[in-house]
């Protein structure tokens, strides 16, 4: 397939506009006219890059940019530019989906949603210029819920420890907003539609002081939230493509966090 059909028909599912404003998402890195075989990857390190040779990839879909920043060299001695150049050297393209996945409605956050046995309520941030779109969920329990019960679903879904605000079983958990990664930004609009919890990642230590009183931080972790993300981008983009490419999904963990 040509890269630039292949494009369109990505670009069509997951258009680019419902992306964050400044995110890095589309095609970042072509090395080829053409698409054959499709890797799938949460993020890249060079042992992904090493399956995706082994499986005779072209192209790699990654969740999380490599390119963030302007490149100014492509160098050995940094991550981005080493990666980048083992890319270009064995002619492998990188498109990134990352908040545009996030945003998708079945994408990051909807996956974790389902993952923990709750159900869709609203979008907690909507974006209504596109159709059953938007940036993070307010989800509902089937059955009435305790806060302590989903601090504990949450700890064995993510299988991580987590951080979260002190709380006692008459806290309400009603309304709990979700924001899959790094979504701390997101508490204020989780309060202003009355959620009584927020489960996301990377929050500080201030903005649990910030949160206090008004609603419960639950903290998995950043890449412990987006663990169903590369599974998740698989099975949208069979779907959509209908066996036209060979497309595999890696499996590899590439958190950096350890917890000792």
């Amino acid at each position: 397939m040509n890269i630039q059909d292949f494009v369109k028909i990505i670009e069509k599912e997951f258009p680019l506009g419902a992306a964050v404003e400044g995110d890095r998402v589309g095609l970042q890195i072509q090395s080829s006219e053409e698409v054959h075989n499709v890797n799938i990857a949460y993020e890249l390190n060079d042992a992904v890059i090493d399956e995706a040779i082994s499986r005779n990839a072209d192209m790699i879909i990654a969740f999380h940019p490599l390119i963030y920043m302007p490149l100014k060299s492509i160098l050995d001695d940094n991550r981005v530019g080493r990666l980048t150049a083992k890319l270009l050297k064995n002619g492998i393209s990188l498109y990134i989906v990352h908040t545009i996945f996030d945003t998708y409605k079945e994408g990051t956050n909807i996956l974790f949603m389902r993952a923990l046995g709750l159900e869709f309520s609203s979008w907690l941030e909507e974006m209504p210029q596109y159709e059953n779109c938007g940036m993070g969920v307010i989800a509902t329990a089937k059955q009435s819920l305790k806060v302590e019960d989903l601090v504990n679903k949450v700890k064995s879904l993510c299988n991580s420890p987590l951080k979260c605000n002190k709380f006692d079983d008459s806290t309400p958990c009603n309304r709990i907003a979700i924001v899959a990664g790094s979504g701390s930004s997101y508490i204020s609009q989780a309060i202003a539609k009355d959620c009584d919890v927020i489960i996301t990642g990377d929050c500080t230590y201030h903005k649990f002081h910030e949160a206090e009183g008004k609603i419960t931080i639950i903290d998995p972790g950043h890449s412990e939230m987006e663990q169903f993300v590369p599974e998740g981008i698989h099975s949208a983009l069979s779907r959509l493509l209908q066996n036209k490419l060979e497309i595999s999904y890696s499996k590899l963990d590439t958190n950096p966090v350890v917890y000792k």
